[in-house]
């Protein structure tokens, strides 16, 4: 993708990638809250993932700004 933009969005409990990018460029990522309600004694919080905002293949010219949050 060429030109785009994620932005506003609260992620909770994701259990694999909050966010993840193949081949974009020139793009912003901006506004980002990771939420986890579910912490480390709770049962169901064994899967706690440690990504938030994954750039793969190719990606590059991407502005990434206030993000804030736990992942794990």
């Amino acid at each position: 993708m060429d030109g785009f933009s994620v932005t506003g969005l609260t992620v909770r409990d994701q259990r694999w990638w909050a966010l993840m990018f193949l081949e974009c460029a020139n793009g912003r990522i901006a506004d980002i809250t990771s939420e986890l309600t579910r912490h480390a004694q709770d049962s169901y919080a064994r899967w706690r993932n440690q990504d938030g905002i994954d750039l793969r293949v190719g990606c590059h010219d991407i502005v990434i700004e206030d993000i804030c949050g736990e992942t794990g």
